[in-house]
């Protein structure tokens, strides 16, 4: 186990780190973080390990790649995941934007290299129409190959999951739209999804009844892997679910849950067959 930054640590943009995000981590054991920085030429950056300690690679009021400048970085509240993604050398992330149309975007950024890219935008065109409301920190393979969720709106605000698979950008599932599987209802509300080589898996509430399900989406085709009340292989029953977590980015994804027997309760890490 080696440490890789803790708070007090001097930066490579002057000051100290007064607070550290949730990290994101690669395939390959690489590190990278949200941090915010205490009497530094900047508040907040987006910082990776070098292995000879963390650099800032995104920094608040600098430039952001398409048009405006970073604001900040703002923190993942609520769902237990990383606001950055790993992927190699690549590091995405959510930020906040100003001197744009845009209200917040996310990015790619490559260690050690100047620029990046911007992988989508608020009130710029989603798949499927209307523009974008807000986005979520994306999941990442490569420049390619992204997913993430957001709100877009056109004749209502709704939420949707995006992915890019190496050709084009395109909607793979949105609220309201019929599950078309054994949970019969609707889609109404999803966390952000996570993308492995072997397709995207993400967790969706479906309504009326509420119910909590595990999905996988290959190409054009989307399934059911897990819904709450299906029994484990320990005949545990599924209660609820929470984000899943893909074991890295070259392999099967691992859906996160929450199991417990009736009386028992119990939570659980549990990986897909």
């Amino acid at each position: 186990v080696r440490l890789v930054s803790e708070l007090g640590d001097a930066t490579h943009v002057g000051g100290r780190l007064a607070a550290i995000d949730l990290p994101g981590v690669g395939s390959d054991g690489r590190v990278a973080f949200r941090g915010e920085v205490l009497d530094g030429k900047t508040g907040q950056a987006v910082f990776v390990d070098t292995g000879g300690g963390a650099v800032a690679i995104a920094k608040a009021g600098r430039p952001a790649p398409g048009a405006g400048r970073y604001r900040d970085f703002p923190e993942t509240v609520g769902n237990g995941a990383a606001s950055v993604d790993v992927a190699g050398v690549r590091v995405a992330f959510l930020a906040s934007l100003y001197d744009t149309n845009a209200f917040e975007g996310i990015f790619l950024k490559n260690k050690g290299k100047h620029g990046g890219k911007s992988l989508a935008r608020t009130n710029k065109h989603a798949p499927g129409g209307g523009k974008y409301v807000s986005v979520d920190v994306p999941s990442v393979l490569d420049g390619g190959h992204y997913a993430f969720s957001g709100l877009v709106r056109d004749d209502s605000t709704r939420q949707a999951i995006f992915w890019r698979d190496g050709r084009k950008r395109r909607i793979v599932v949105r609220q309201g739209l019929d599950t078309g599987t054994r949970i019969a209802g609707r889609f109404q509300a999803f966390l952000p999804p996570d993308l492995a080589a072997a397709g995207l898996i993400f967790r969706a509430q479906v309504s009326p009844v509420g119910q909590d399900g595990l999905f996988l989406a290959l190409e054009t085709r989307r399934g059911l892997l897990v819904a709450a009340g299906d029994k484990s292989d320990e005949s545990d029953v599924f209660r609820a679910f929470d984000r899943p977590a893909p074991g890295d980015h070259d392999a099967a994804a691992r859906p996160a849950g929450h199991a417990g027997a009736p009386g028992r309760g119990r939570q659980g890490a549990c990986r897909s067959a």
